[in-house]
Order: C-alpha cells, then structure tokens, then sequence
C-alpha cells in the first residue's frame, strides 16, 4: 500500500515537474525579440524586478516599480515584463500614441485582473463588466455627472466643505501635527455619500455604518490588503465576504428607502443622485408596478453594485488629489502667491464670504484659469489611475515614429498595463516635467501640449465618468481654504523618497501620499484685515476695477514673535515711510489690530496701507527694500495686494498715519 502511494506521488511529481518545465520554456520564448530590460534565460526579469524592489521603499506603489525601470533601462515607448510563474507577462505602455490605441482607437477588454475589484465594488458594477451591462449602466449614470447638474451640487459641496475648514481650525487650535489624508476621505465620503445615494452621511464628525464597512473590506481583500494582521488572518475570506454582504445589505436599505420615498411623491423630478436615475430606469422599465417594494433582484443587485463602485473610486482618489494639491502648492510658494491672488481678483477679499458667492454663482471657479491649471498640474505630477487591458489576437501596438509592431497576444494574450505616470513624467511630452509648472496649461503652451498625453482620469469611453466632479470638490476646497490657512508638511529629515519626493505614492485603497501626508501645526494666516478695513475694501473693490486701477490696497502680517525687534528698528522704518508718504507712493497707512480688545490692549498682528502704483510688481519693488521686510518684521512672502478704490479721497491733505 505504501509502496503504491510512493509511485504515484513520484509520477505526480515527474509530471508536475514536465509540466513546470515546459511551461517555463514556453512563457521565456514568448519573450524573443521584445523590448525590455535584461532578460534571463531562466528567471525571466525576476531578478530585475527584485532589484529594482529593493532600491523602493517597501510600501511604493507599483506604478513607481514600472517608472522606475523604464528610467534604469532607458526603456520606452513600450517594454515587456516577463514574471511568469509570479504573475503573468506584461505589455508595459508608457506613450500616448500608444495608450491612444488601447482605449481610444480601440476600446480593448479590461483585464481579468479587474475581477481582484469585485470583492470590493461588486460583480455588478461598471467598473468590472463589460459590453452591454457596461454600456446600459454607464448611459443610466450619466446624467448625474452633467456639467448641469454637478452645478447644481455646489451648494452640497460648499456646506461639506466648511465643515472641513472647522476641522482644520480645530488641528490650529490643538496646535498639533496631523495627517491630512483622513481629513480628505472623511470630506469626500461626505460629497459622495449625498451624489451616489442621496444620503448625508456625515462622516466628518461622526461614524456611519456604511462608511465603516467601505473602510474596512479593502483591508481584508489584496491588493489592497497591507495590514499583515489581517490579511494573514486565517478568518480573512470569512470577514471580507461578511464585510461584502454588509455593505449590499446597507445599500440595499437605502435604495429600499429611496424608492419608498419616490412612491410618497418626496422626491422631485431633478433629483439626480445615482440611486435616483437607477430608479428611473427601474419605473421606466415598467418595475414594481402598483407596489412599494423592488421585486426584480436582478435590477436590485445591479444598483448596489454600482453605487459601491462609484462610492468606492468617487472618494480615494480625490481625496488623495487634495492631498497632493496642499503637497505642491507647500513645496511651490510663488506659485501658492499667484494663486491666492487669483482668488482673491475672482472671489474678492473677504474669506466669509466665498462659501456664499460659490454657492450664488457655481461656474465662477471654472473661469479661474490658474486655479484650474494648479489642479491639472498636481494631477500631471500625482497621477494616481490607470488601467489595465488584455491582449487580443490581432491586435499590436504601433509606434507612430518607427512604424514598429509590437504583440499583445502571443500564445495567448499579454496583459496590457497603460502607465500614466511615467508618460505624465516624460520629457518628450512635458518638457522639464519634474518641476510644478502650472503654466504649461496655459494659453500657447496647453494648446501645443503632446496629443493624448495628459491622462489624469484615463480616455476614451471608459474614462472615469467623475471627473468634473472631481474637479468641482478641489476647486471648492481650494477656495475656502488657501487663502485662510498655512499648512505645511511634517515629513522627516530621513524619510524614504521617490523621485525626490517623500509624499510618494503608496497603495491604501488607491494610490495615495506615504504616511497619509504628516501636516506640522497648521496655522491660521494672520494676514487677515480688521472688519473695518475688510468692510472698506469690499465696497471699494469692484470687478471693473481689477486690472485697471493704480490704487492698491496692501495687507501684510507680521511674524509671530517680533513684537520686541519690531519696536527698536521702527524709527528706521517710520523715517523710510515719511518719505513714501510725501512722495505720493503711501496714500495711507496704518496698523491692523484682532477686532477684540482684551483687558483693554488691541493685540497688533500687522499693517496695512493704501498706495498708488501701476502695478502690483511695481508695489513689491518699492516696499521690498523697507527695513521691516530686509529684517524679517513682516511676512513678506503671504503680503497681499490688491486692486483697492478708497472710499474718501482727500488728495489735497498728508495725514496718512506712518507705522
């Protein structure tokens, strides 16, 4: 008996062992004459792989892992990766053209490697299937992502966003460093929490059921498993399966409700949240007549996995996109001055007051171009999509410069990996791309840009349907919050860095910033003017007059901690002003106090005057050389200037106070 076990486990083994062998010989002569980097006769790029691994830190991103080789082998516009038996070999895309050809041109099949994502949106969703349950659904949703609509959303937006400002105000007050990227997902839960289900969750201030189930499950589910503890947990299958049936259970509620609701005649006919248009479609179809319960299990499941779907892409990777938004504009100060000027030219100058003008006007934001090109460019440098096709008999990529054919199928198909970031990071399509450079989506130079090369929410026909309203919460967030708060980053002197950058892309439950971007005591600017001279402004202050006037308002905050050093230069600098003063530069000019008088002393907290000037460069030239900016009295890189009409002119009198 044992003798005849032995023999079979010895002819099993022989087998497996040819099977293995000439499996290995096959998959290594796939890879004849292909680019890429050094290839070994029997591991493949293994090895190249795991040196390149090594060089990362342990928890970069992958998209970082093909970046990195295509720049240590000088490889592009196209390479191979053969990793077979770890994974199955790989088309590598890093050109536009080509990448064009994959999802534009043609619309290849998304790659088995999508079904990883089933057990986190669901079989159903459009993100998983194909053909014509992709097109139905897609068509179904679409709607509720209209430029139309999403401006209809402002207001939901404004009110989320607010409550985010409060919670930074609470990280100044504590003074305590924080991680910003928790913030973000909590604010973006919010906003798409009210866009997929019609429901206010509230995340930013309390727990939700939903949200924590949506929290969890990538936790238990690879690739997006990185907690040891519970990804080796013997108990993981059983908890992200219960963790999956929650959720469809809870969504399944709502959409229950929804549908209560619209039965009672509580719901209008503009209610465009995707749990309503998936209703539509239901009661057009001729659902569930003469009832108040959803009798088709079919339709029911479909509507959950789709909202799971868009909750799940809607919120991580524009939270993570925020994040890098405060990451850059951090690193970029100039770029963070023109910014806020630009806001402050649109938005006007009292910050109480942008919540209700974005509210009262939603498409104001999308006319702000620089805004609109800071975001573009965070996006160009963080990228953090993609997407992933298979190969198909008869298909190849051609390069468009060599005319050059390369396979995607050969003895079978090679999954097709279109990598945006290295192609947003190329020379050949962003000159100098390592540097924030907003500018080059402006005017001649957006209009010269590489064909197809920007591709921050994929192309195509299934590009990501949220991309305006992605776009709409960073706009949003930038406007009530750049100009009120200095945040600055908290990373360590030693922290591991990518490409220079320590916010390197890691994988939660989307491409996001290493160590959920540390923030170091935010603090509120205390550049903000007095109610009096805020007042003044405003009602002086129309749009006719920006870009016209020589009169020019400017506000400068003082350093914190220079009260005593401000008070022994102050003869050089009040000498320095009577001379402004009487030369017609200084119009007037005084001291900025907090409104509140405590036991009856007006803390002073900086300065502000009133000048004349053709422009705001002219203004810095001439206010740069005062003593109080060459000693580091005021903060000289958040001054603001802005165009300013004073109310009462008494041009015959000098009676300008000098600081």
């Amino acid at each position: 008996m044992i003798y005849n076990l032995a023999k079979i486990a010895i002819a099993l083994s022989v087998a497996f062992c040819s099977w293995f062998l000439a499996r290995l010989v096959r998959e290594r002569r796939r890879f004849a004459g292909l680019p890429g980097p050094p290839h070994h006769w029997l591991y493949g790029h293994l090895p190249i792989v795991k040196k390149i691994k090594e060089g990362l830190p342990a928890d970069a991103h992958i998209n970082l892992l093909h970046a990195t080789i295509a720049h240590e082998y000088d490889l592009g516009p196209i390479y191979y990766l053969d990793l077979w038996p770890t994974f199955d070999p790989t088309v590598i895309v890093l050109d536009p053209a080509m990448a064009a050809q994959a999802t534009q041109l043609n619309n290849l099949p998304k790659h088995p490697l999508y079904r990883l994502m089933e057990h986190t949106v669901g079989t159903q969703s459009i993100i998983t299937t194909t053909g014509q349950q992709w097109k139905f659904w897609r068509k179904v949703f679409d709607p509720g992502f209209s430029s139309t609509h999403l401006a209809t959303l402002a207001p939901m937006v404004v009110e989320r966003v607010e409550i985010f400002v409060k919670k930074l105000e609470e990280h100044v007050e504590t003074g305590e460093a924080f991680q910003m990227l928790p913030l973000t997902k909590s604010l973006t839960m919010d906003v798409i929490g009210r866009v997929t289900m019609a429901s206010d969750f509230n995340t930013q201030q309390q727990s939700h059921e939903i949200v924590d189930a949506f929290t969890v499950l990538p936790k238990y589910i690879p690739p997006f498993g990185f907690d040891p503890i519970r990804l080796f947990s013997p108990t993981r299958l059983w908890n992200a399966r219960y963790y999956q049936k929650k959720l469809d259970r809870l969504i399944g509620e709502v959409v229950d409700q929804r549908f209560r609701e619209r039965r009672a005649g509580k719901v209008g006919p503009s209610e465009k949240s995707l749990v309503h248009l998936a209703l539509d479609t239901y009661e057009q179809m001729g659902g569930a007549v003469n009832t108040d319960v959803i009798t088709d299990p079919v339709f029911k499941i479909n509507a959950i996995h789709n909202i799971r779907g868009f909750f799940f892409a809607g919120h991580a990777t524009t939270a993570a996109s925020l994040c890098y938004l405060y990451y850059v504009l951090y690193k970029y100060p100039v770029v963070l001055r023109r910014l806020r000027q630009e806001h402050e030219e649109y938005l006007g100058i009292d910050l109480e007051d942008v919540g209700a003008r974005v509210q009262k006007e939603p498409t104001l934001l999308k006319r702000m171009p620089y805004t609109t090109a800071v975001i573009k460019e965070s996006l160009r440098l963080f990228v953090g999509v993609g997407t992933v096709r298979n190969g198909v008999k008869g298909f190849n990529f051609l390069d468009p410069k060599t005319n050059i054919a390369y396979p995607t199928y050969r003895d079978g198909p090679f999954p097709i990996l279109i990598r945006s970031f290295p192609i947003h990071r190329n020379p050949e399509n962003f000159p100098d791309p390592e540097h924030f450079d907003p500018e080059r989506f402006l005017g001649d130079r957006a209009a010269s840009m590489t064909k197809d090369a920007y591709r921050p929410f994929e192309k195509g026909p299934r590009d990501c349907p949220g991309q305006e309203l992605s776009m709409m919460e960073m706009r949003i967030t930038l406007a009530l919050t750049i100009r009120k708060f200095d945040i600055e980053m908290a990373y360590p002197e030693d922290a591991p860095k990518v490409m220079g950058d320590p916010a390197y892309h890691v994988m939660y439950s989307s491409a996001g910033p290493a160590a959920n971007l540390p923030i170091d005591k935010p603090r509120q600017r205390t550049g903000a003017m007095s109610h009096a001279v805020r007042t003044a402004a405003r009602n002086g202050l129309n749009s006719s007059s920006v870009g016209k006037t020589s009169e020019w308002l400017v506000l400068l905050a003082d350093k914190p901690g220079i009260l005593e050093h401000r008070v022994r230069i102050r003869p050089v600098h009040s000498k320095n002003f009577v001379k402004l003063h009487e030369s017609g530069f200084v119009s007037w000019a005084g001291p900025v106090f907090k409104e509140h008088v405590s036991e009856g002393i007006r803390p002073f907290i900086g300065s502000t005057m009133v000048v004349n000037a053709p422009s705001r460069k002219a203004v810095k030239d001439m206010l740069e050389k005062d003593v109080f900016v060459t000693e580091g009295i005021w903060d000289w890189d958040n001054v603001q200037i802005l165009p300013f009409q004073t109310i009462l002119r008494q041009p015959a009198q000098k009676t300008g106070a000098v600081l």
